[in-house]
């Protein structure tokens, strides 16, 4: 046998004899890697993962796994693993979830049971309820039914599960669909460079979107830039980890990296600011109530007696570890205790065997409309109810159905009095608040004048109706074009548009605009008029010439954090640019950066 073969079967000896012995007395190690809250970087959780000791045959997890799939002793390392990693969080005493990696076989082993996997945190004084089991695909699964019906044991006992490296793998959608996790992980693929890739941005808004509407949180993997993690905060994702907010670590510091939290408070606080602005500061937050929880062992007598001393109070949220569990309702308490005996039976009693556990949750800055088709959906009984104010899962404050109600009325009235009558579109007085409000908070963004060439010419030719539909016109593909999460777009007057805009693609969008304005406004014109290019009008001296066909101009400002300090300033910057634009035949774009020269 030559000489490198040999060699070949004494290194797998050695690798095999270090696994086994590793398994036998759970000679690995336990790394966690936190989870984090974007918007307030508080930690959800942590990972766990396993290393080999230093020194050891097998280097990385990943060879260590495959050398046990090769043996036949997978499920025997899985054991081993959940016995570390569980013996170390317990002994850390180590806050919020554990995401445990488990491979779906392990639920088709009579090795591994819920029940065994429940004896077990007991005896480590750990509640299922903290334990969040990821599921790991590395090959197709073999028997979805038997999985659902193992899984829904694990559910019933109080587990929690994971769809980990969404996009990656055999990670399925059918898989996602059907087991409906309370996390899903999107693969660090589509997380790294998402900042540069706008088909990136694209895919992970769609998981973000469908995760949010099955009813659970997203956790964006491998975050490692600054950028990234703005992106993804843009995106609404709830929960990150990587290299940028932490490291796996052995022992984990008692607090999170105070840089890190600062970074991820101060870019939360910028977009809540620009989405508070956008629509009018009437998000769930402006109507959040202070109210001190209760935890799920309070006394349902203790409750009682604090809606008793305090008519204002219309519900009590349960919370444990920072996170709503349920909520009490005044009415539905106060009607079960004035049965006979009925305080005698339930007083002594936890709370938590009265609490709803399915209480109306929404988040800090989920707009009003949003909140109140949600407080709709909930049915008629929701309106006496309020509901609990989250922020990234963590509880907040309560709100009630009357005042989101009377905010909303008086937003319509607002709206009503500062819109353009003609196109709806918000007016002067919006414009500038939105403008100084993203100054405010120094995000960069680009106010697009736009402007009708040749209008006034136009309404004297065909009459100040068609007129009137021009305007909509050009209202109607400034609002098509522009990203209504990211962009807002304002009536100022007559046939002039402010768009202020932070989509990345904004030129693009403009240019769009302007090739879809030339397409729709030719209808607008007599067949003679589209064949000579113009029409016969009236210059401001008084004489007759042919006017070219209305065309549409827009002057573009880019602002750059930082470089400028009011609406005032940007007004008058704006308006040149636009007069720029107008000095070229036909529709045009002029684009002008504040503090560079003109281009």
């Amino acid at each position: 046998m030559p000489v490198h073969a040999l060699r070949r079967i004494e290194r797998d000896d050695d690798q095999l004899s270090f696994l086994l012995e590793a398994i036998d007395t759970d000679a690995l190690i336990a790394h966690f890697q936190p989870i984090v809250d974007l918007k307030q970087g508080r930690v959800l959780g942590f990972e766990g993962l396993i290393r080999a000791p230093a020194g050891s045959p097998v280097t990385s997890p990943q060879a260590l796994f495959d050398l046990a799939e090769r043996y036949g002793v997978l499920i025997q390392l899985e054991g081993c693993c959940r016995r570390v990693i569980l013996k170390s969080f317990a002994e850390q005493q180590l806050p919020g979830y554990l995401f445990l990696n488990t491979n779906p076989d392990c639920f088709f082993s009579p090795a591994f049971s819920c029940d065994g996997l429940a004896k077990q945190l007991t005896e480590l004084g750990l509640s299922p309820g903290r334990l969040v089991l990821e599921l790991t695909e590395s090959r197709p699964i073999p028997g979805y039914q038997q999985l659902w019906r193992s899984l829904d044991a694990y559910r019933k006992a109080g587990f929690k599960l994971a769809l980990d490296d969404l996009g990656a793998g055999f990670s399925s959608l059918r898989l996602w669909y059907e087991l409906k996790p309370d996390f899903v992980k999107i693969d660090m693929h589509f997380v790294q460079e998402i900042n540069n890739d706008p088909l990136k941005r694209h895919f992970t808004q769609a998981v973000q979107n469908l995760t949010a509407q099955s009813g659970g949180s997203l956790i964006a993997e491998g975050i490692e830039t600054h950028d990234e993690l703005r992106v993804l905060q843009e995106l609404g994702v709830a929960y990150g980890q990587g290299y940028f907010l932490s490291k796996p670590q052995m022992q984990i510091p008692p607090v999170m990296n105070a840089h890190v939290v600062s970074t991820i408070q101060r870019e939360a606080e910028r977009i809540q600011l620009r989405h508070q602005g956008r629509s009018g500061h009437l998000v769930a937050r402006s109507l959040m109530q202070t109210v001190e929880p209760v935890t799920p062992d309070t006394l349902s007598d203790l409750v009682y007696q604090r809606f008793a001393q305090d008519a204002e109070l219309i519900a009590l949220p349960v919370v444990e570890h920072d996170r709503p569990v349920g909520m009490l309702d005044r009415q539905t308490l106060l009607e079960l205790f004035a049965g006979p005996y009925k305080r005698d039976l339930y007083g002594r009693k936890p709370c938590r065997i009265l609490m709803n556990t399915e209480p109306l949750m929404v988040e800090a800055d989920l707009d009003l409309t949003t909140v109140s088709q949600q407080v709709v959906e909930e049915g008629r009984s929701q309106l006496s109810k309020g509901f609990i104010i989250t922020e990234g899962g963590f509880y907040r404050g309560m709100g009630s159905a009357f005042d989101l109600m009377r905010a909303l009325s008086t937003r319509q009235l607002n709206q009503a009095r500062y819109a353009n009558p003609l196109t709806q579109l918000p007016g002067n007085v919006p414009i500038d608040e939105q403008v100084d409000s993203l100054i405010a908070v120094g995000a960069p963004f680009v106010a697009c004048y736009a402007d009708l060439d040749n209008f006034k010419p136009f309404n004297d030719v065909y009459g100040y109706r068609r007129g009137d539909d021009l305007i909509r016109l050009a209202a109607r593909i400034l609002l098509d074009i522009s990203q209504p999460k990211w962009d807002f777009v304002g009536h100022i007057g007559g046939d002039d548009f402010i768009v202020l805009m932070q989509s990345t693609d904004w030129e693009t969008r403009c240019r769009q605009a302007l090739k879809r304005f030339d397409e729709e406004v030719a209808s607008f014109f007599l067949p003679g008029h589209l064949e000579q290019g113009g029409f016969s009008g009236m210059t401001r001296q008084g004489e007759q010439t042919l006017v070219p066909l209305t065309s549409l101009s827009i002057g573009a400002v880019v602002v750059p954090t930082g470089t400028c300090s009011s609406h005032h300033d940007l007004a008058e910057l704006a308006a040149e640019v636009k007069h720029i634009a107008k000095m070229t035949p036909g529709s045009s774009l002029s684009v002008c950066r504040m503090s560079q020269a003109w281009r």
